[in-house]
């Protein structure tokens, strides 16, 4: 395990993926942190409504996948503006791996990921923040993060 890649999670644009059972979902999200480097900590904050949020929340485990500069429209379209609640986002994707934990995570347009399990949930309003250990990750590559301002610029 690197825990390297927690350092990766500083003010980006990422693919949070989580599998109940045999159903798969991910969303895009904003808002991930690292909190401690002993243990490796980090946090994310996650819609209430999204399918994702309610899998973590049953199932207590993710996979987060730090996004690069390259990543296409089309990822971050599929991912953050389809719903999983009415669309499989998994079925037939070419740039996906599960981790040892069973959960997607991107191999591509990313630089790392990270599989969490969490410790501790709290209600911030339309959020839900789950702090989580790291569990397992990895870095394929040293391609700059998106950065939320580069995403706004590129995407919004």
């Amino acid at each position: 395990m690197n825990t390297d890649a927690v350092k990766n999670i500083e003010g980006g644009i990422y693919m949070l993926s989580a599998r109940d059972g045999a159903y798969d979902d991910g969303c895009i999200i904003s808002k991930a942190m690292q909190i401690s480097e002993e243990p490796a900590r980090f946090i994310v904050s996650v819609s209430k409504d999204s399918k994702t949020c309610e899998i973590i929340k049953k199932t207590g485990r993710f996979n987060l996948t730090v996004l690069t500069e390259d990543v296409p429209e089309e990822t971050i379209s599929h991912f953050g503006e389809e719903t999983g609640k009415e669309k499989d986002k998994f079925t037939d994707n070419a740039i996906v791996e599960r981790s040892a934990n069973g959960i997607y995570y991107l191999n591509s347009y990313s630089n790392s990921f990270i599989s969490a399990k969490v410790m501790e949930e709290k209600d911030m309003g339309n959020y839900i923040l789950f702090i989580s250990d790291v569990t397992d990750s990895r870095i394929f590559n040293n391609s700059p993060s998106l950065s939320y301002s580069e995403y706004k610029e590129k995407f919004r």
